[in-house]
């Protein structure tokens, strides 16, 4: 807050009796006062529709008498927010759909998306959506999330520890989780500082009381169940039956469009942090952690009840300058000599560049964390630093683990190579190449005065294809990785933060805007568009594809359509049921089959269940390889080997069949 505007409060006169039906303090369930130097008034809606309804973009036109602005789901915790430039956002996009053909991508029936329980999360920086996490069982049988919430790690849906008992004869005892103990040890643990060279206590709240009555955050109601009627039971029945197949799932709640403002969520805390974090990573039993600050620690999580922490540093440059932890990524490749695997830890340190470490085996984790006075285990790799002073935001290693790609605040991105070596199968990597993005892609008014910057970046399951948003420009880039050029360029209206492919489909990208809507685009008539086939002769050069001036294929698509779907993340408030609140969205993930997409806010994950794999049915491999899986994730579990005729048959499966089975699902929650 550093602009120096004076705060305006909007006093609602004519609006109160229009809108408000409550006269008492609380006129809205929303804070107008942001500092916005003179008059605005809220978008509301102009009806009040069934409150298991999720909220959609209309086609209604906003009225042009006076300026219109959204309402947005602030952080009491972090107020700086404010500052973001969407504040007629969905102005922009109603423009925006209407240049779009109708597609649904989503289930809209009533009660969709679904709602988790006990599932808030947060950023503590404004650029950040890195707060959600999923985890996968060895084997990829089951599936978890685990979000940032201020200035801890919670396990979304695990809801909070009961109330301890009274005290007995009137004495008071102390309070002791043995969990919580654990912990606390982890974080007496002493945190080193580590200086990089580059190119260039538990959360009390000191937030003003206005502020809090106005912004903090709310638990989900309830599901009333005592209004519904036989037709709603029976449904309920039915989706609780298609859900039996997933567990996880079947903790999630029909979607409630007005959320009580109430108290503070009492969320169960998974690790309790000295430090506010930014970015969270939990993969083949580890647990990374990057704070606002450069902070850094790391835990082992082969015991998901008890994580242990093997290392604690704070990242500073020279002159004792803060380094940020941007991102992070838990990685591991296969050692062709040894055939075991190496894991790695790739953490984006702003300017400071990348660096790579070595993560332990678990007997190192036990050993270190049962002995005293045995350095850290976790050993630096390589320090990357040749990136010309650009400042990295994100660095993704591909599915196939033979590429990273990198990127920044400037028009630029990088490839970095990984080599394997032949007689130690030791990773290595090559220097980034720097590949620039053509200035002719910002030809238009708005962007040419302001410097490009990327904030995350995502690779398709083929690893043929990656993109990235972007915080400075309203554009998403796709490349296309066998030529190195950029295939396509999505207009996201606003800003964008968190993308991701589908798992399985290259052609279906997610990416979501900061506050209250996501994107779905199709890119089926992109991705090929120059490949000659049996019935086509591929692409003929038009007038515009000279026009362009560049060597990219993305001046040869700009004439393709795709099929694009915005998504309204939204709720409205208990006392102004007619005042619309865009949510801050804080993460995505896809869940493990690509049949659903979770979608973290401040308040709630929501499960959006996508159609075209979700109604396709299961292959014969799939239900037999889930049945193969299953019983080896219960012979790994079990502590006496017995003896399994089924397994006996599993070993005469012929090894390209059971590696098309089992894919990179082996020890994805362990480090043996």
């Amino acid at each position: 807050m550093s602009q120096g505007w004076n705060t305006t409060t909007l006093e609602y006169d004519e609006y109160n009796t229009l809108f408000i039906q409550d006269n008492d303090d609380n006129e809205s369930e929303y804070s107008l006062d942001y500092e916005f130097p003179g008059p605005r008034y809220a978008n509301y809606r102009s009806t009040i529709d069934d409150d298991e309804v999720a909220s959609q973009l209309s086609d209604e036109e906003l009225e042009q008498d006076r300026p219109r602005f959204d309402m947005w789901d602030d952080d009491p915790y972090n107020d700086f927010t404010w500052e973001s430039n969407d504040m007629q956002l969905t102005k922009f996009m109603k423009r925006k759909q209407k240049e779009i053909p109708f597609t649904s991508f989503w289930k809209t029936e009533k009660g969709w998306p679904k709602q988790l329980p006990y599932s808030c999360s947060s950023t503590n920086h404004d650029q950040s959506a890195n707060a959600i996490c999923l985890v996968q069982s060895n084997y990829g049988i089951s599936e978890q999330l685990y979000a940032v919430y201020r200035d801890r790690i919670i396990q979304c849906g695990k809801p909070p520890p009961p109330p301890p008992p009274p005290p007995i004869n009137n004495t008071i005892q102390p309070l002791m989780n043995t969990n919580n103990k654990k912990l606390t040890n982890n974080r007496n643990q002493k945190r080193d500082t580590t200086w990089l060279e580059t190119d260039r206590e538990e959360y009390t709240s000191n937030v003003n009381n206005k502020f809090l009555d106005t912004h903090q955050s709310v638990s989900i109601s309830k599901l009333n169940k005592l209004g519904m009627n036989n037709d709603e039971q029976q449904q309920q029945q039915q989706q609780q039956k298609e859900e039996e197949d997933n567990h996880y799932l079947s903790k999630f709640q029909p979607f409630t469009k007005y959320i009580k403002r109430t108290d503070y969520p009492t969320q169960n805390s998974y690790l309790s942090l000295g430090f506010d974090p930014q970015c969270l990573a939990q993969k083949y039993g580890y647990m990374a952690i990057g704070g606002v600050e450069g902070e850094f620690e790391l835990y082992c999580c082969m015991d998901p009840t008890t994580p242990i922490k093997i290392w604690g540093t704070k990242f500073k440059g020279k002159d004792n300058v803060m380094l940020m932890t941007n991102s992070i990524q838990l990685v591991r490749w296969k050692n062709n000599v040894t055939q075991k695997y190496q894991h790695m830890l790739i953490g984006c340190m702003n300017e400071a560049g990348l660096l790579f470490y070595h993560l332990p085996p678990h007997q190192e984790c036990k050993s270190f964390h049962t002995q005293k006075g045995l350095q850290p285990i976790v050993k630096l790799h390589s320090h990357l630093r040749s990136f010309h002073g650009v400042p990295i935001n994100d660095a993704k290693l591909s599915p196939d683990g033979s590429k990273l790609v990198c990127v920044g605040d400037d028009n630029i991105i990088f490839i970095i190579h990984v080599f394997h070596c032949d007689t130690t199968g030791e990773i290595s990597f090559s220097l980034p190449t720097e590949i620039e993005i053509p200035p002719q892609l910002f030809q238009q008014k708005s962007m040419k005065s302001t410097p490009y910057s990327s904030q995350y970046v995502c690779w398709s399951a083929s690893s043929e294809y990656f993109a990235h948003t972007s915080d400075s420009h309203n554009l998403v880039l796709i490349w296309r990785t066998r030529t190195r050029e950029i295939l396509y360029t999505i207009d996201a209206v606003g800003y964008t933060y968190a993308i991701s492919f589908h798992p399985k489909l290259d052609h279906i990208l997610v990416f979501t805007n900061r506050y209250g809507y996501f994107h779905t685009v199709d890119l089926s008539n992109i991705l090929y568009f120059d490949q000659q086939t049996p019935y086509s002769r591929g692409h003929q050069c038009l007038d515009s594809c000279y026009q362009g001036g560049g060597k990219h294929a993305v001046f040869h698509t700009s004439h393709l359509k795709i099929q694009h779907e915005i998504t309204m993340v939204s709720f409205r408030g208990e006392i102004n049921t007619k005042l619309r609140i865009l949510a801050k969205i804080n993460g995505i993930e896809w869940s493990k089959d690509g049949t659903h997409l979770y979608l973290a806010t401040k308040k709630r994950v929501l499960a959006y269940q996508f159609k075209m794999t979700y109604n396709i049915p299961p292959s014969l491999l799939d239900i037999t390889g889930l049945h193969a899986k299953k019983l080896l994730l219960e012979q790994s579990c079990s502590k006496r080997k017995k003896p399994n005729n089924t397994l006996y048959e599993w070993t005469k499966v012929p090894h390209h069949i059971q590696s098309r089975i089992l894919g990179d699902t082996q020890e994805l929650a362990c480090h043996k």
